[in-house]
């Protein structure tokens, strides 16, 4: 895919806002029927403690395919909220979210939803 992505942070005092989006066409196709894709989405960092956040976020992401494979325009998006512990070096998020994915499987053109809970690390 080739396309454009932009994204900023937007600060309000404390609050940190990342608004972030891209657009993307198709340059070639490995067992997709995808024309173009649109993402959209913001996340936002409202630290309550010295080295304590609360994180949450969300995006949307739009293809457009070609009819091939009898469907039309998909559509996926995820939400999440968390907590976020820094670090010297990073930090460590716990969250919980839900998603609904397009193309969920590598060899099966379906759509999943779910609810998911866990950690990552974030690196600075």
């Amino acid at each position: 895919m080739l396309g454009a992505a932009v994204g900023r942070d937007l600060r309000r005092g404390t609050i940190v806002m990342r608004p972030h989006g891209d657009l993307l066409g198709v340059w070639l196709k490995s067992n997709v029927d995808y024309r173009w894709e649109a993402n959209g989405g913001v996340d936002v960092e409202v630290p309550v403690h010295p080295h304590v956040s609360v994180v949450t976020g969300g995006n949307v992401r739009v293809v457009g395919v070609d009819g091939s494979r009898n469907r039309g325009t998909q559509t996926g998006s995820r939400v999440e909220s968390g907590v976020r512990f820094e670090g010297t070096r990073g930090a460590i998020e716990l969250f919980v979210a839900g998603e609904r994915r397009i193309d969920a499987y590598p060899l099966e053109m379906s759509s999943l939803s779910w609810l998911s809970a866990g950690f990552r690390f974030v690196s600075r």
